[in-house]
């Protein structure tokens, strides 16, 4: 189990990211993430991959304040399809919240999004169709503003990939969230890239061009 606490201080700029896919194997893989931000947090580590037989599950609580803001990657593939372990997992859920101090101390939730893929609900590859990889982007605050506005952006480039994308507006303007599918797991992780291109400008560094 991982169990994570992390706090970005006003004026500061924290990247967090893996080496490569997490892998959860056989049995009961867990991931806790809780972080209290006044500066910037993007978090934009590599999909999940579920083995057959694996249980995952993963939360994450990002509490914002003062002028903190977030772009948050959340994102999985099918498993090892390539090995006939596609989709075979028997429990992946995730779990993630957004919330902003207010100025009477009170947290008032920004974005809140779950997930939850159980065989015991019925075939998960037979649900997903042709799909093999999935990604939900979060952009929230005003330090983070150019990439709120990519991920709004209208293209046509996600069409001629075959890739679904869906962007949203949050409320009150606080940011906007978006989802990515596609039978590519490559596919979707460039569509990804593409629309935080701004993130290299904040963090001095391109997380997706970096990795070896």
């Amino acid at each position: 189990m991982l169990d994570l606490d992390v706090e970005v201080k006003q004026g500061a700029t924290l990247l967090m990211t893996t080496q490569s896919a997490t892998k959860a194997f056989r049995g009961e893989t867990r991931q806790v993430v809780r972080a209290r931000v006044e500066g910037t947090l993007v978090a934009w580590p590599d999909p999940v991959a579920c083995f057959g037989g694996a249980t995952y599950g993963s939360e994450v609580r990002v509490t914002l304040g003062g002028s903190g803001a977030l772009v948050l990657v959340d994102a999985f593939t099918s498993g090892r399809p390539a090995y006939g372990e596609r989709w075979a997992f028997e429990r992946f859920s995730t779990r993630v919240r957004v919330e902003r101090v207010q100025k009477d101390e009170r947290c008032e939730p920004v974005a809140i999004d779950a997930a939850l893929l159980d065989a015991q609900h019925g075939a998960i590859g037979e649900r997903f169709g042709r799909v093999n990889a999935f990604a939900t982007v979060f952009a929230v605050g005003a330090g983070v503003r150019p990439v709120i506005e990519a991920l709004l952006e209208v293209g046509r480039e996600e069409r001629e990939q075959g890739v679904l994308y869906a962007p949203s507006r949050l409320a009150r303007d606080e940011g906007a969230v978006a989802r990515v599918a596609g039978e590519r797991t490559e596919d979707v992780l460039r569509t990804v890239h593409r629309r935080l291109r701004n993130v290299a400008e904040m963090c001095g560094v391109d997380p997706y061009r970096a990795k070896p």
